[in-house]
């Protein structure tokens, strides 16, 4: 369900004197949704949608097969990432798949599945896509043990137990998902990271058990029984070194677990896995766990400039994966570009302090994107120049570009491409 918020100011009872504000002052595709015409993706802000489980597309029922659960609040989590590989892989959103939305994750108060969606909601689903960005707390939660914490009202970690226990697929990825779902304070979390997951929790912290590396490559395990066949680097420095967790294969009596991705080179660290896959065959659920985050997946420098131009590395793999799970996703080389929507949007808006401008362009090209105060003065400059991208997101973080904080206040953003322009209003409050 599409949404916003308009007031109405009249003067002395005149109609005429009527001015109308809405918020979003944007309201260009409500009531527009995927699959109908003239929907345009990221058109509608996503902070202005409700979402109900599952999606049912006609009168006999019919929903998505795949659940994205975005384990990181919105947008965080590698959200765009994860949202251009389904797309690539030929998935559409509320047909082929839906997506879930943790809000304030960190807060441990119950705004996960094992909270918000009964069994009855779920059963539909046969793949659940789990994401948890670099969450340090609980990414999934149950009911605290340990004294003096209050825990989730939820229990994140049972349901996905019981469900899974009907035959289903799970791929989970997050830099520290593992041992910290696995912790003491996370009721069944150890229990969970050994029969479901298959992992064994080794280490917080793997970079100085890898040589130091702080982006290191992936590469698959020799006949790995995923079919996991393309190397990515797990990118975890700039702007601040990532923490992606040290973990071992479970002898789990349930099922069969196996390395799937290793640090570096196939043997150069035999201890410590990047990616786990466990086939629980008292149950025919297939799961695959990766303790880098989706968004942190990299493409290797290795395409040479004259060969025809690849998917990302993270939408090829997420493709395997789901290969492995009975799918037959659509993917391969990239095919010719076409024309696509210009617009531009922030998210969120107000903001503190950063926001980001999520824009679209017809086609590559010459892109300038620019920040404005209300008396027209150019504030900062986030791009100005050639785009090879059709879209992207840039971050504004209220500094001016000598690098100072600005006031509070409104400004204006301008995404300018050829003859498009797009001039928006926000606001920073502090």
């Amino acid at each position: 369900m599409h949404w916003y918020i308009s007031a109405t100011d009249r003067v002395n009872g005149d109609p005429g004197t009527d001015g109308t504000t809405t918020y979003p002052a944007n309201i260009a595709g409500f009531g527009v949704f995927p699959g109908e015409s003239g929907y345009v993706e990221f058109q509608w802000p996503f902070q202005w949608i409700w979402r109900g489980l599952p999606s049912v597309t006609d009168l006999a029922g019919t929903q998505p097969d795949i659940l994205f659960w975005n384990d990181f609040g919105v947008y965080g989590g590698g959200y765009n990432e994860w949202k251009i590989s389904l797309t690539q892989l030929g998935l559409v959103e509320n047909v082929d798949y839906d997506i879930y939305y943790t809000q304030a994750p960190s807060s441990n108060v119950g705004n996960g599945l094992g909270a918000n969606a009964s069994a009855v909601a779920l059963a539909g689903y046969e793949t659940i896509l789990y994401g948890s960005g670099t969450l340090a707390g609980s990414p999934l939660t149950g009911p605290a043990i340990a004294p003096g914490n209050a825990g989730d009202k939820g229990d994140d970690v049972a349901r996905l137990s019981a469900w899974l226990g009907t035959g289903k697929n799970l791929f989970v990825a997050g830099d520290r998902v593992v041992v910290a779902t696995g912790q003491s304070t996370v009721s069944g979390g150890a229990a969970f990271v050994q029969n479901w997951l298959g992992c064994t929790r080794l280490a917080t912290d793997v970079r100085a058990l890898i040589g130091g590396q702080a982006a290191p490559l992936v590469v698959p395990t020799p006949s790995n029984v995923v079919g996991f066949n393309t190397p990515f680097i797990a990118y975890g420095s700039c702007p601040a070194f990532r923490v992606f967790n040290g973990i071992g294969v479970y002898a789990s009596p349930f099922g069969y677990s196996t390395k799937v991705g290793e640090f570096t080179a196939a043997g150069a660290y035999p201890t410590y896995a990047a990616m786990v896959s466990n086939y629980r065959t008292d149950v025919g659920s297939k799961i695959v766990t990766s303790v880098v985050d989706f968004g942190a997946w990299y493409s290797p420098y290795e395409t040479a400039k004259d060969d025809p131009a690849p998917y990302a590395a993270r939408t090829q793999v997420l493709g395997e994966i789901l290969v492995w799970f009975g799918y037959t996703p659509s993917f391969g080389t990239t095919p010719t570009p076409t024309n696509g929507a210009f617009f531009a949007k922030n998210y969120p808006n107000p903001f503190n302090p950063v926001t980001k401008i999520e824009w679209s362009i017809p086609r590559a090209g010459d892109l300038s994107i620019k920040i404005f105060n209300v008396k027209g003065e150019l504030v900062r400059t986030l791009h100005d120049g050639f785009s090879a991208e059709s879209t992207g997101v840039a971050e504004w973080n209220g500094t001016s570009d000598s690098g100072r904080d600005v006031a509070s206040g409104v400004y204006f953003y301008e995404v300018r491409s050829g003859d498009n322009v797009s001039v928006n209003k926000m606001a920073l409050v502090k």
